[in-house]
């Protein structure tokens, strides 16, 4: 008996607290596809004009089940600009497009049945282009406002790309291995000297280390034909060796034969204008600009990449919408924005987003309101709305803190998932409040057993005598 009552106690908690009683198996999640995030307009400079009201219209009439163009939702955001000047102010505006969608068929795209309108007279704006990071966390699909707008202005995170005059060095071997590579493997290793303030490093299969101005580039290799090939920008590297040894050669400290190695110098600017596809929508500045951000933002420990130039593409892209519009001396201009809105994709949860951080550029904004129709179900959401007939509303004075996130479903929200980023704390609690119900019960039943067994030692005693 003992030992059962002892299983028993043990598997209790674990029982009351099972991984399948909390969330499904992570290989039975549904998957998730990322979605692009809107913000709102701001200034390409500094203006006296100001923001005086914000209106934010989201109407979701259906939700996208696929691959498809149309994501069933759409945006009109309408801003009230004051200017309080004595003259006439002419105000450049950026709209951000925000990244390509995952699920979304297109490489580049622009958002179907965008519109733009100053005192219902439609505005044509100019496409530009940034780096959008494609790689980014996909359960953080935000906007790269602050990074964009320094590739518009003709720069990028790291301004040493931006040197003009920078040459590219490219240094290539090449190793044959008629064989397949032992278990251990078999690597190409170039050894250099750099100085990490007049270059940067580049290599998209080696593997890079510096340490005091010493660096490593190491390359592992397969059968037959192996080229290999470390980028510089700026000052040349010093190449100190470059040899070639398997795993076993590496244990016993001896290299089996040094390679060759050959360097090329092109002018840095003009090789990377050389990579963008003729037919390409996107300009040769904002391409430039969009390369060295690649760079600079992929880069290890600000001079290392394991990025070159040529793993730039189209699909890398975010464009921006660019204009102007006139705002006369102590006069209004109402300004409206209609486009498509994709959000982020899990089974039937939709997550869309919308930044308020970029309208912080203007100097102020006064009454901002969030009307989200739809007949759907609102299931979370950052900010607190009041319920109508088939539309939520939020008004208030000034921009909030938080940014605006909200999830819709099809199904009807139950009281257990209102709270928006509370549940998580309310299953928290519930998980610590079952391990402690749990621990005690453990506790209970192990004291119980235990005063059993000293009243059974002390019979036993006894009936000795």
């Amino acid at each position: 008996m003992k030992p059962t009552l002892g299983v028993m106690a043990l598997a209790l908690p674990l029982l009351i607290v099972s991984p399948a009683a909390v969330t499904a198996d992570a290989a039975s999640e549904p998957a998730y596809y990322a979605g692009s995030a809107l913000a709102g307009v701001l200034p390409s400079e500094e203006t006296e004009v100001m923001l005086e009201s914000e209106c934010i219209t989201f109407r979701v009439d259906s939700l996208p089940r696929g691959e498809e163009d149309d994501p069933g939702a759409r945006m009109e955001a309408e801003y009230t600009f004051y200017n309080p000047t004595e003259k006439d102010a002419e105000v450049g505006l950026l709209f951000p497009c925000g990244i390509r969608p995952e699920y979304f068929a297109e490489s580049c795209y622009d958002r179907p049945g965008f519109a733009i309108s100053a005192d219902g007279v439609p505005v044509t704006p100019d496409v530009r282009y940034t780096y959008g990071d494609p790689n980014r966390s996909y359960s953080d699909p935000c906007v790269p406002i602050e990074s964009g707008l320094v590739q518009l202005r003709g720069g990028c995170s790291d301004p040493f790309y931006c040197t003009e005059g920078l040459p590219l060095t490219v240094y290539t071997c090449q190793v044959d291995l008629d064989e397949e590579p032992s278990a251990g493997g078999c690597t190409c290793v170039l050894t250099f000297d750099c100085n990490p303030r007049k270059s940067r490093v580049m290599s998209e299969t080696g593997y890079l280390s510096v340490s005091n101005g010493r660096g490593k580039a190491k390359f592992f290799l397969g059968q037959g034909e192996n080229v290999l090939r470390l980028m510089s920008v700026g000052e040349p590297l010093k190449l100190c060796s470059a040899e070639v040894y398997t795993y076993d050669d590496f244990m016993n400290d001896s290299w089996v034969e040094a390679v060759a190695v050959t360097s090329e110098t092109k002018d840095f600017r003009s090789y990377v204008d050389g990579l963008r596809p003729a037919d390409s929508a996107i300009a040769e500045e904002d391409w430039f600009c969009g390369c060295a951000e690649m760079l600079a933002s992929n880069a290890v420990n600000g001079f290392m990449s394991y990025m070159s130039p040529s793993a730039l593409g189209e699909e890398d892209f975010m464009p921006w919408y660019a204009y102007a519009i006139e705002v006369p001396s102590h006069g209004r201009v109402r300004h409206t924005i209609e486009t498509a809105v994709y959000p982020a994709k899990m089974a039937d949860r939709y997550e869309y987003e919308y930044l308020f951080t970029p309208s912080w550029a203007w100097d102020e904004v006064g009454e901002v309101e969030i009307r989200l129709s739809t007949p759907y179900y609102l299931q979370e959401s950052t900010f607190s709305f009041e319920r109508g007939e088939d539309v939520y509303l939020l008004a208030r004075e000034g921009l909030p803190q938080d940014e605006l996130r909200f999830v819709i479903s099809e199904r009807e929200p139950t009281a257990s998932i209102r709270g928006g980023a509370d549940d998580g704390l309310t299953v928290a609690f519930c998980i610590l409040g079952a391990i402690a119900a749990g621990a005690a019960v453990t506790v209970v039943v192990w004291l119980c057993v235990r005063r059993r067994n000293r009243r059974r030692a002390a019979q036993q005693r006894r009936d000795g005598r």
